[in-house]
């Protein structure tokens, strides 16, 4: 009976089992090796004292690092919760803002300012009748103001008998003293008398 051939089988049989377990066994460290590289993200962490990480360190300021570093009035930089109102060093002004400061006055910005009767601007609620001194005298304001008087302005000033201007209501109600004697209005006015107007001044 011929044996090589059983036992050249049971060799080759054990050879390959022992091949089979050896790369088995130095498989698993690589691939559990592998697996743990993997699970790392280089990309999560942030380096210390790196803006970003929560805490304002002396080299940052609110300027280069505003995620860290509360905003500071008066640092040259309008960031965080500042605007005009509350930071003009920073922000400047903004004329519409309701707040009158920095530059702002009530010539260059009546709406947060208001208007100053006086600033020689006329503007806001000033006008003719209530600032001469910015808008001037408009006749017919109901004003009597600026160089308007019972002469130039009767509208706004009325009329005055001795001013030296004979005003149509002077005539019905006669004024010799601006519209000189006129016989027959009444009155004996200077330069009447009974004998060139017996009318006014009675007869002799």
């Amino acid at each position: 009976m011929d044996t090589t051939k059983p036992l050249i089988a049971i060799l080759i049989t054990s050879w390959m089992l022992h091949a089979c377990a050896e790369k088995t066994i130095t498989a698993q460290p690589h691939d559990a090796q592998q697996d743990t590289f993997q699970d790392v993200d280089f990309n999560d962490t942030v380096p210390a004292n790196a803006c970003g990480d929560g805490i304002c360190f002396e080299n940052e300021t609110s300027l280069t690092c505003p995620t860290d570093c509360q905003s500071t009035c008066g640092d040259g930089q309008c960031n965080g919760d500042e605007d005009t109102v509350n930071c003009v060093p920073d922000c400047g002004t903004f004329c519409g803002d309701t707040v009158c400061n920095g530059t702002e006055n009530s010539v260059m910005c009546v709406t947060d300012c208001g208007s100053n009767c006086g600033d020689g601007a006329c503007n806001g609620t000033e006008s003719t009748a209530n600032c001469v001194s910015d808008c001037g005298a408009l006749c017919g304001d109901g004003q009597c103001n600026g160089d308007e008087n019972t002469v130039t302005c009767t509208d706004d000033c009325g009329t005055f008998c001795g001013d030296g201007d004979c005003a149509p209501s002077e005539v019905d109600a006669p004024c010799p003293a601006d519209c000189g004697a006129t016989c027959g209005d009444g009155t004996c006015s200077v330069g009447e008398n009974t004998v060139d107007c017996p009318g006014d001044c009675g007869s002799a």
